[in-house]
């Protein structure tokens, strides 16, 4: 329909994208009367790894219930530059892949300067597939070269580097020798699989004289077709332990492979690095180990502070300027489909919500009826397949909050019948018959006093607790404290009162509380819940100080003992007096 309905920046790319022409057209085109072997190429990849089975068609993949997205880097003749491939590995981890497969290999001159730039650029590709978990897999190439020697790419993109973050793959034959095409080299390969004689579904064109489905032959040779061996087994994996990513994935593969001839340990993993790829056996591997499920809770946490906008700090990548939030009234950090991801809320002429992916890629951007700052947050309020975006007022409004749906499409206003003086906004988690949810929670004043507001996925009012003595709107959290699967929430004050944490019972009973500054400060207090430290039985907190310090204070949420205070950012750089940290689990 020509309009980039989930706003990835891709217009109509529900068939994947096409880098080499820029387009939403990945297929090739017969009628350009290329080799018919090119056309065949992609879809004989595609069927080893996912052709579903037991239905009496062309043959069986790998993984029958696999989502495939097509990402095209090359020209219909199977060649082109691959600079693009950058961008497509971008793409394809920012749209929700798991496993990224290249059957593709290129060479490039180590004394040319473009070149040296591309590689670099192509590692750095790599490495963001692999932080955001995304197993990729590379071709060894068919060249019958010592990649040790003559370095191919995507294959040997990390092999001056520390870590393995890829799966390079050279190619056997039947009688489990190495193929005489095969690319070898201990720098590049790190598993070997067959690639010789395979057969495999084909593209079905019969009005360009393609009526195949399946080859009738098998006659495929090559690298290209012995990588999605590997991928199929890598989403396989995948499938049992969802919580796994890369290094975890590549141990299941590399412990349970079969080793052939030769002997000699340094000459056998320059052909096969570390063996042949056992499919079977490394799926039975997976799941005789402890489920790591991809938590629907909180999966990390973010600092931010402000100095013109928001710099970051999480426990990976310590502490990063983050320019794409400079400026921001609010953010949030969410993770999607294992994609992590910011969005920002900002006002100028207007207020806008804006979406970035993590390597600060703006996604695409929508407005809120106030031209004031607003707070935002991100999390399933229905527990369907999306989150939602949740939108409130900092400012005097009758609105408590706005729903809106992923793409930025209003769901629901929500107004009382006087106007507030500003809001808190945070979402919590609410399990239900019908599924996990989050309920919105706002706290605001009311006769002079803070109130928490809860509602439910209907939008219907289900608590609402009164804090006499509290005059301003209250940062709100949960916590499981006690380890006891009952959370309570964790209440931080506002600007303007004493710097205590509350800790009240679901159902509005106090527990206790505990002072986290000097007794004088009145600038308002952030706090969210963690396990940090992987030492008590239940979640510990992070506490900070909105105004006036940049420190970020650890506790036990039980007895309300200081762990330890640490500075996210640098403590020489005291910034301006109004600095403070603010905090924001990742959901």
């Amino acid at each position: 329909n020509n309009i980039d309905d989930d706003a990835n920046g891709y217009v109509d790319d529900c068939y994947g994208w096409n880098f080499f022409d820029g387009n939403n057209n990945p297929t090739p085109d017969p009628l350009q009367g290329h080799d018919e072997k090119n056309i065949h190429h992609a879809t004989i990849i595609a069927g080893i790894i996912g052709a579903v089975g037991d239905n009496n068609k062309a043959g069986a993949g790998i993984n029958w219930h696999v989502k495939l997205m097509n990402v095209k880097v090359l020209g219909n003749n199977g060649s082109a530059r691959i600079g693009n491939l950058p961008y497509a590995i971008h793409y394809a981890v920012d749209n929700g892949a798991d496993v990224i497969n290249t059957s593709l290999v290129g060479q490039f001159d180590p004394e040319d300067v473009e070149s040296q730039a591309y590689v670099t650029e192509l590692l750095e590709a790599v490495k963001y597939a692999y932080d955001h978990g995304v197993v990729f897999v590379a071709a060894a190439g068919n060249s019958r070269l010592s990649l040790n020697t003559y370095p191919h790419y995507p294959v040997c993109a990390d092999d001056m580097s520390d870590e393995n973050f890829i799966l390079g793959v050279s190619a056997v034959s039947v009688e489990r020798m190495l193929a005489v095409f095969s690319n070898v080299g201990s720098n590049c390969i790190d598993i070997t699989a067959p690639g010789v004689g395979i057969g495999g579904l084909l593209r079905y064109s019969p009005t360009n004289g393609l009526r195949d489905t399946y080859s009738p032959e098998l006659q495929w040779n090559g690298t290209s077709f012995a990588a999605p061996f590997v991928s199929g087994a890598a989403a396989l994996i995948k499938s049992v332990q969802p919580g796994w990513g890369p290094s975890e994935i590549f141990d299941a593969l590399f412990k349970t492979v079969s080793k052939t001839p030769p002997e000699n340990e340094e000459e056998y993993a320059n052909l096969f690095g570390h063996g042949l790829l056992q499919i079977g056996p490394a799926v039975q591997y997976a799941l005789s180990q402890p489920l790591t499920s991809a938590s629907s809770g909180p999966t990390g946490f973010a600092f931010f502070r402000f100095s013109d906008g928001f710099s970051s700090f999480d426990s990976i990548n310590g502490s990063v300027v983050r320019p794409e939030v400079i400026h921001a009234d609010d953010v949030a950090v969410f993770d999607y489909d294992g994609t992590l991801s910011i969005v920002t809320a900002s006002h100028t002429d207007e207020t806008n919500i804006t979406f970035y992916t993590e390597s600060g890629y703006r996604v695409r951007s929508f407005s809120v009826p106030t031209d004031g700052p607003v707070s935002v947050r991100v999390g399933n309020v229905f527990g369907g397949d999306e989150p939602e975006v949740v939108v409130s007022p900092q400012e005097s409004n009758d609105v408590l909050f706005w729903v809106y749906d992923f793409k930025g499409t209003l769901i629901k206003t929500y107004k009382k019948a006087f106007s507030h003086t500003g809001t808190t906004l945070s979402l919590v988690p609410a399990t239900r018959d019908n599924g996990v949810f989050v309920d919105i929670v706002v706290s605001y004043i009311v006769d002079g006093h803070a109130v928490l507001h809860r509602f439910d996925d209907t939008f219907q009012s289900v608590q609402q607790i009164a804090f006499p003595g509290l005059t301003a709107p209250l940062n709100i959290t949960t916590a499981d404290l006690f380890a006891d699967g009952s959370p309570e929430y964790v209440l931080g004050v506002g600007v303007g009162d004493a710097p205590y944490v509350y800790v009240y019972s679901l159902n509005g009973k106090k527990i206790q509380s505990f002072l986290a500054a000097e007794e004088t400060y009145r600038g308002g207090i952030a706090v969210i819940a963690t396990d940090y430290l992987d030492q008590h039985p239940g979640d510990e907190l992070f506490v900070s100080q909105l105004q006036d310090a940049l420190d970020v204070s650890l506790w036990d949420g039980v007895d309300a003992r200081l762990l330890d205070t640490f500075y996210p950012f640098s403590q020489q750089d005291s910034g301006e007096a109004s600095d403070g940290i603010v905090l924001r689990t990742i959901r």
